[in-house]
Parts: structure tokens; C-alpha cells; sequence
């Protein structure tokens, strides 16, 4: 019997350039590539990533600035399209919120992309503070939670959010076919190797759980003169970084060039890559290096970083905030690189079809 087409909603504040963002529209698109109806419910229509939408998913922009304000706009979003499901990615609370007290026929999924306790334990603000502790009472309304990872999944039942068997584990869609396409671009800037250099990539926000105080502190301790280290992402924490850079002396071997459409140009030709997080979800920067051949040096944080790497690739896995360690660690990964062709089989596990079949699968039980 052929499956009906199904009407999805994936709700997320906006696409400016995260491992969320990335990951939502990979499975906006492999949904609709499906034949199913999709939406993607954002804040504002901000971010590079809305390039890399299929023409055939809507849309919706609800014209606010924070999660607080978005619950009516969800409301009647909901109230309208009647949606068979919807999935949220960093919106959790406003969605169960707008969907549960005032009535509704949608079926709602929470997708959790961090490790829970960290980032509750790291909230700065009073909202971020407020929602930590409001998940506890409507995370069980939903009709069903996933984690990124089996550690994030952990996490919630440890917590007591929910029970055992009220979570799955669902990856995030990473590596596609597309990847073995553009890592063979050339970078948007003149590559450092031209000169002799040796590369050290780090991709990410720059935000305080990535730690690249840790990073610019190992970074300078590293004992391979020739090396540079390459930092793409953009955050609130460029003007700071940029101003430890120059107190370390390491203008001339280090570079932010932001954001960059294309990772994995970079990534098929550095010498090595360093994830220096305090906690992670599942980071697909991680896998994607790994998918391009280039050797990790990862910290054993919170959430899914070690479950990426496996038994068997964790030769240069660090604790978290171990400067000494962690640079240590870059030095030999410099000089003994880990095989190319093990770590693309372990990142091909993480597979955009095998994701978005996870969530086709999800997507049917729920409604039928």
C-alpha cells in the first residue's frame, strides 16, 4: 500500500548558520524530495543556509525576534495549516506551549540538539534560565522527544524530563552526496598551505561553550612553528577572541575569516581539526571533517562528540579544558594522522538518508 504524503512543519528561530540550522534544511529538503508537504516555520527569514532550500519547501515567516513572542504566531500557524506533524529544533518550549493549552490536532515532536544539564547549567540569561526550567514540566506533552546523540538522550532521563522508553535517538543528517562534490572546490580564501604553512581548522559559533579560549591557548603552545590555525564561524565572541589572539601574539598564524558557505574545501585540505567544546549535541562539523579524511582532536565533552568517534578513533580525545593536553594532542596529530579512508567509514554512518528515513518512519507511526 503506497504511504500518504504527509503535511510537516519544522520549526526553527531562523537558518544563520549552525549545526541545527544545517541539519533542518537537509531534512526540509530529503522530506519534500520524499513527496511530502513541508514547511519551515522560522522566527525571520535570516541566514545563509535559506540558499540551500529545495523550491518545494514553504516558507513561513512569523515576524518576531524572540521565542517568548512566537507562541501565538505558532498558534495560529497551527490553527491554520492543521500541520500532520510538527518538528522543532531549539523552539521546544514556545511550540508545546502554542500547540497544548489552546488546542490542537498536530502531533508534536521535540527534537533536543544539546546536552540538557550543560547548557542549563550555562544559561546567561533569564529566558534562557526560564526555559531550562519549564522543559521539565512540558517536554512529557509532547508526543515524542529525540536526542541527537544516546548522551543527550541520557541526559533527559537522568534528569528526569522523561522516561527510558518516551526518547529516541535520531543522527542528524551529515554526510550526502553533495559533500564528495564540494570538498573538491577551492576555498573562499588563499589557502595558507601555498605559503608552507600547516593547517589547524576549528568550524563553529564563536560562543563561550566552544571553548576557543582553550584552542588559542593550546594553539600557542604547539610546537610545530610552521602551523597556522584557521577558525571559520562568526558569534558574539569575535571582538574578545580577536583581542586574546593579539595578547598571545599569534596575528600573523591565526585567522577568522567567519562564516563560509563551503566547510569542507577547507576541511579535504587541512592537516588536522580541533573540537574544543565544553558540551556538545552531535556536532556535524565533527563528522563532516571526518567524512573529508581530516584526523580529530576532540575534548570528551558532554554529549555526542566520543560516541562519533567510536572505540576505535579516539586517539587524540582530550578532557575539557586541558590546555596542555589538548596541545599535546595537535602536535602529534601533525605527525601521526589517523587513516583517511577508517574515519570516512565511521562518518558514513551518519548519513542524510539515513536520518531522514528515521524521521519518515517517526512520521508515520505518529499519525497513523
Amino acid at each position: 500500500m503506497q504511504k500518504k504524503v504527509k503535511h510537516i512543519a519544522l520549526c526553527i528561530p531562523d537558518l544563520r548558520g549552525g549545526g541545527a540550522e544545517r541539519s533542518n534544511v537537509q531534512i526540509a529538503n530529503g522530506l519534500a524530495h520524499r513527496g511530502h508537504s513541508v514547511d519551515l516555520v522560522v522566527f525571520r527569514k535570516e541566514g545563509p543556509y535559506f540558499n540551500d532550500l529545495a523550491p518545494e519547501v514553504r516558507v513561513v515567516e512569523m515576524e518576531v525576534s524572540r521565542a517568548r513572542y512566537a507562541i501565538l504566531p505558532l498558534r495560529r500557524y497551527l490553527m491554520r495549516e492543521r500541520p500532520d506533524v510538527a518538528i522543532s529544533s531549539l523552539i521546544n518550549v514556545p511550540l508545546v506551549i502554542a500547540s497544548r493549552f489552546f488546542g490542537r490536532r498536530t502531533k508534536i515532536v521535540l527534537s533536543e540538539r544539546a546536552h540538557f544539564s550543560s547548557m542549563r547549567d550555562s544559561a546567561r540569561t533569564l529566558s534562557e534560565r526560564a526555559s531550562a526550567s519549564l522543559a521539565r514540566f512540558l517536554y512529557p506533552m509532547a508526543d515524542k522527544i529525540t536526542a541527537v546523540s544516546r548522551s543527550c538522550a541520557d541526559d533527559l532521563v537522568k534528569l528526569g524530563i522523561v522516561s527510558p522508553g518516551d526518547v529516541a535517538v535520531f543522527y542528524n543528517p551529515v554526510v550526502s552526496n553533495k559533500l564528495d562534490k564540494l570538498k573538491l572546490e577551492t576555498p573562499e580564501q588563499r589557502w595558507p598551505r601555498d605559503g608552507g604553512m600547516r593547517v589547524i581548522l576549528a568550524v563553529g559559533r564563536l560562543a563561550p561553550e566552544k571553548d576557543y579560549d582553550a584552542l588559542l591557548a593550546a594553539f600557542a603552545d604547539v610546537d610545530e612553528r610552521s602551523a597556522c590555525l584557521l577558525i571559520l564561524g562568526e558569534g558574539s565572541e569575535r571582538g574578545r577572541l580577536e583581542s586574546m589572539i593579539q595578547k598571545l601574539g599569534l596575528t600573523d598564524r591565526v585567522s577568522m575569516p567567519g562564516f563560509v558557505n563551503n566547510p569542507y574545501s577547507y576541511m579535504a585540505r587541512a592537516d588536522v581539526f580541533v573540537l574544543c567544546s565544553k558540551f556538545e549535541g552531535l556536532p556535524g562539523a565533527l563528522i563532516q571533517a571526518m567524512a573529508c579524511g581530516l584526523t580529530p582532536v576532540v575534548t570528551d565533552s558532554p554529549g555526542g562528540s566520543a560516541e562519533i568517534l567510536g572505540d576505535g578513533l579516539r586517539d587524540y580525545l582530550v578532557p575539557v579544558g586541558d590546555v596542555s593536553a589538548l596541545s599535546d594532542a595537535i602536535s602529534k596529530a601533525l605527525r601521526n594522522p589517523l587513516p583517511p579512508d577508517v574515519l570516512k567509514e565511521r562518518a558514513s554512518i551518519f548519513s542524510d538518508e539515513a536520518s531522514i528515513d528515521a524521521y519518515e518512519k517517526l512520521i508515520y507511526e505518529l499519525c497513523e
